[in-house]
């Protein structure tokens, strides 16, 4: 009845730790505040939002290929 016509969704998250050098987070900021003037925004959604950003700039229109597994240390 109602749960046939309500659909689940499940939302996984997953946890990045980045280091950035000051100018690198300054140029973050700068273009977060471009795209989204006077927007309360945390960090870490100036971070996701940029970084979806240009990971949609940067597949538009090219092949995926395999992605390299990075070696645990």
């Amino acid at each position: 009845m109602l749960g046939d016509t309500i659909q689940r969704v499940t939302k996984r998250t997953v946890s990045v730790n980045v280091k950035l050098s000051p100018e690198d987070w300054q140029l973050l900021v700068d273009a977060s505040d471009t795209i989204w003037p006077q927007a309360p925004i945390s960090r870490a959604g100036i971070v996701a939002g940029l970084a979806k950003l240009g990971a949609k700039s940067a597949l538009a229109g090219r092949e995926l290929l395999p992605r390299k597994k990075a070696k645990k240390s």
